[in-house]
């Protein structure tokens, strides 16, 4: 069915991931502290800890996108590089994210509010629905991140109606194993293991690293075979 036909992309991706592990490790490690550390100072700068956090997660997406995309590894131990490409990486990525999420919060806190069901547990159905539905524009960060040299860009409108439905069935299946662990974690009981920063803090900043590895690597492998069925 052509409406599955980019699902097994996202099972490459997570076998990449898993293959490429010590690299995984080697292109987000600094990433994460700095989100770490911005979490930590979040309370107290609240602006300069999610712009760090936004630029830092823009920085390891490119990174790992390219990798799976086109095989291009940064070089040395801690690659981190801060440019044009990572900025608007960074911006679409944000974008993709609110629209895909804020309909589900949206919706959740009215059905709550109407029917008596805590909201939380009607957020996770809407969330698997809304990824769907319209994980398609998770090609835009894939955009960002792909952008080829001769700097022939803004193919996204066309990407997204080649791609449609398809790409957002890929993209669910994406999020999904990183949501189940975020719910996981977040159900651990408050534990304070540094000043400011708890264990389950600690725990989720990897999982959202895993799960940014797995959506992007998805979406780089759905943006190359897009762009090949152009040729």
């Amino acid at each position: 069915m052509r409406l599955l036909r980019f699902c097994p992309l996202a099972l490459r991706a997570l076998a990449f991931l898993l293959e490429r592990s010590p690299t995984f490790l080697r292109l987000s490690w600094i990433a994460m502290l700095a989100t770490l550390l911005a979490g930590a100072v979040s309370e107290r700068f609240i602006w300069l800890g999610g712009i760090v956090d936004l630029m830092v997660r823009g920085v390891f997406v490119v990174a790992w996108m390219r990798l799976v995309a086109e095989g291009e590894l940064p070089s040395g131990a801690a690659p981190f590089r801060l440019g044009r490409r990572e900025i608007f990486t960074a911006l679409g990525w944000m974008v993709a994210e609110t629209f895909v999420t804020f309909p589900a919060h949206l919706i959740a806190a009215s059905l709550g509010m109407a029917t008596g069901i805590v909201s939380s547990d009607l957020v996770i159905v809407l969330l698997a629905l809304a990824h769907a539905l319209l994980g398609v524009v998770f090609l835009l960060p894939s955009e960002a991140a792909l952008e080829p040299e001769d700097g022939k860009s803004w193919q996204l409108p066309e990407m997204v109606m080649s791609g449609g439905i398809a790409v957002s069935l890929a993209a669910f299946l994406a999020w999904l194993p990183g949501n189940l662990l975020d719910w996981a974690v977040r159900m651990l009981p408050t534990q304070e293991v540094l000043d400011g920063i708890t264990l389950t803090q600690m725990l989720l900043v990897p999982i959202h690293y895993l799960a940014m590895a797995l959506m992007g690597g998805t979406m780089a492998l759905v943006w190359k075979a897009l762009s090949s069925e152009k040729i």
